[in-house]
């Protein structure tokens, strides 16, 4: 067995070690908050924020329980093109995870300005360029990966895939950076706006709650973001340049969802608390 084999497996062990620990997160916080997303999610009125929140929770845990189940030997096959298939997997998966997040945060950052049109038509037109460029790109690489060579190998002495890797394979979490911190800035200026308004909002556990997680949100996205372009750029033709899909993807969709799920589990609050709150959701949109 030549050096490179064993660096393979080294990697391989610790990619599968991440994908493990991202589905147990996915898993554990699914049952952890199952009883309220039946309660504030299953038991409301059908909205875009509702398709869009479930369509993601449970895509992802469909789509990383395969994920894994390939990562750790038991879902594989003899034939040639498996991991020319599972190649395409992995690319549509990783654009699904991330892309049906950030929807979730559109959606959420739009009430947030007051759901004004010229707010909606700059939200739509940089998701629609983000979009546009992170398809085109996926779908051109696999294409020619399908072509030429497959996007992923068997790892000698398993049956588990590794990505051939590609010099450009950053230029995707690079704008999936760009509008992280986009999405961030306008979420936080109107939340600042309403923190120096009024004070008695400081004190207002909407505010708090939402503060937190949208800042919990953005700070797991960029950093998913960030390590996927480092993990690309150095583990070139590597295992380790997929962990961001192993573990970070998991993460990130984990606080997006809790961005939802806390916000209509506030919907329900106490008498002192009531005046500040339906004022408050009227600039944040919790009820949307």
């Amino acid at each position: 067995m030549s050096e490179s084999v064993q660096l393979d497996l080294s990697s391989l062990f610790v990619r599968r070690l991440l994908a493990v620990g991202g589905q147990s997160l996915l898993l554990y916080d699914y049952f952890l908050t199952f009883p309220h997303e039946l309660d504030h999610v299953w038991h409301a009125k059908w909205s875009t924020v509702k398709a869009v929140f479930l369509v993601n929770r449970y895509g992802i845990l469909v789509g990383q329980f395969l994920y894994t189940l390939q990562e750790v030997n038991l879902f594989v096959s003899s034939s040639d093109k498996f991991c020319l298939y599972f190649g395409w997997f992995t690319a549509l998966f990783g654009v699904f995870s991330g892309e049906t997040i950030q929807v979730l945060v559109i959606l959420r950052a739009w009430p947030i300005w007051g759901c004004t049109r010229p707010v909606a038509i700059t939200l739509i037109s940089t998701y629609i360029v983000y979009f546009t460029i992170c398809a085109s790109f996926t779908f051109y690489t696999m294409a020619m990966a399908s072509v030429h060579d497959p996007a992923l190998l068997v790892v000698e002495g398993t049956s588990v895939c590794a990505p051939r890797g590609t010099l450009n394979a950053w230029i995707v979490p690079c704008v999936g950076l760009l509008l992280d911190v986009f999405a961030s800035l306008m979420v936080a200026y109107p939340l600042v706006k309403i923190f120096r308004r009024t004070q008695q909002f400081r004190h207002s556990l909407i505010y708090r709650v939402l503060a937190r997680d949208a800042f919990l949100f953005f700070f797991t996205s960029i950093l998913s973001s960030v390590m996927t372009i480092v993990s690309q750029s150095v583990f070139v033709n590597d295992p380790l340049s997929q962990i961001s899909l192993a573990f970070f993807h998991p993460l990130s969709a984990v606080v997006g969802q809790r961005v939802v799920l806390n916000l209509r589990k506030l919907r329900s609050q106490s008498s002192s608390e009531s005046i500040i709150n339906s004022t408050l959701e009227r600039h944040i949109g919790v009820t949307r």
